[in-house]
């Protein structure tokens, strides 16, 4: 009960409370050793665009996972609700363009990041 009420509470302090977080894992769909020139440079505006989403307060948190043999990237956004997540999902260069999947769901963020 007390860990249950120390999650709300979390909750409820952290910024952007009020808004909903869902995590995306984003798998390349091919070896990114193996890029086109032209690929290349779509996965250099999918981390601009990462980048613009975390400067904007879209992007909560978010990394690469080390593992050689299945690499993602987990990003942790925070919107309004599911269809602005899935929008900007959709924005993403390197989705539209095939390079990488994603999958999305809904996330609690119940440690948000601290500041540095």
């Amino acid at each position: 009960m007390r860990i249950a009420l120390l999650l709300v509470i979390l909750a409820l302090a952290a910024p952007g409370a009020g808004k909903k977080h869902f995590l995306l894992t984003l798998s390349p769909t091919q070896e990114l050793k193996k890029l086109s020139p032209a690929q290349q440079e779509t996965l250099r505006q999918h981390t601009d665009y990462l980048n613009k989403l975390y400067l904007n307060g879209r992007l909560a948190t978010g990394g690469k996972v080390e593992d050689a043999n299945r690499p993602a990237s987990l990003v942790v956004l925070e919107v309004d609700d599911e269809a602005e997540a899935r929008r900007v999902l959709a924005g993403d260069p390197a989705v539209r363009a095939g390079l990488m999947e994603a999958r999305i769901q809904p996330f609690f963020l119940a440690f948000p990041p601290r500041e540095p």
